[in-house]
């Protein structure tokens, strides 16, 4: 088996157009919020509207700007506030077959030079801190999340990267989903190597549209038809992550079904 190593130190390119056009729709609508608000004839009632539409889209603006802030510092090996990703060299090539001990010294040189701590980080623990987070969104939409989370699982990878794999995919799962739908989360070890699954019963992804998940400000049509707000750069972190730590990521999906991402990362 055949293993490339490559560092990834190719800055990250924007697209530009794609940004002013996402932050010109809440500013267009902020803006136009402000005007109707200026009316003195307004009712106390039509002014609560439009301040919480001035903050959702306030906020909307902030979490679209964190997303590109977050990619950058990904994609550029940028330290972070709360911990660091250094210049991980990135894994290319397949990944041991599952079963099989055949030699790992490329694989082992490329786990030694990768960006891990000494701290074993309870991937439990992590998963409960995330639905807590979440809790007020899945409770509106009363979500039933089974979680079945093998027993004493740790990773070295930092907190943080493993906090935003989870966060963004039961978010997505949560958002994309329908009401009084389920979602299953899944952590294990096999073969060393680390599972995260997360699997929802909600709108899904066309086949044609599944190798597009990935790319940066990318949404599918159902969920433009649906207009559930997004930036569409959740799963690109989520990508970019998995990619810098050697890992895979995979995705099953129907249309009106589900969806099912399995991210696999070396211990």
């Amino acid at each position: 088996m055949k293993f490339n190593f490559k560092k990834n130190p190719k800055p990250v390119v924007l697209d530009i157009p794609q940004i002013v056009h996402d932050l010109k729709n809440p500013l267009t609508t902020i803006i136009a919020s402000v005007d109707f608000l200026k009316n003195s004839k307004t009712s106390e009632k039509d002014r609560k509207q439009f301040y919480d539409i001035i903050e959702n889209e306030s906020k909307n603006i902030l979490d679209f700007i964190n997303d590109i802030l977050e990619i950058s510092k990904i994609e550029n090996g940028s330290q972070t506030a709360a911990n660091t990703l250094e210049k991980c060299p990135v894994f290319h090539g397949s990944l041991p077959d599952d079963g099989k001990e055949e030699p790992r010294e490329q694989f082992t040189a490329f786990k030694n030079r990768s960006c891990k701590s000494d701290t074993k980080h309870n991937i439990a623990l992590i998963t409960s801190k995330v639905l807590q987070d979440l809790k007020l969104f899945s409770e509106q939409k009363n979500i039933k999340i089974e979680i079945n989370i093998q027993e004493d699982l740790g990773t070295n990878i930092p907190e943080i990267r493993i906090k935003q794999i989870l966060s963004n995919l039961i978010s997505n799962s949560i958002k994309y989903n329908k009401k009084n739908g389920e979602i299953i989360i899944k952590s294990y070890q096999k073969n060393n190597f680390l599972y995260i699954e997360v699997e929802d019963t909600g709108i899904g992804i066309p086949d044609d549209e599944q190798q597009k998940m990935f790319d940066k400000f990318y949404r599918c049509a159902e969920a433009k038809k649906l207009n559930i707000e997004g930036t569409g750069l959740g799963l690109s972190i989520v990508n970019d992550i998995v990619n810098a730590y050697g890992g895979d990521i995979k995705i099953t999906s129907a249309v009106n079904k589900g969806s099912k991402f399995v991210i696999s990362l070396p211990l």
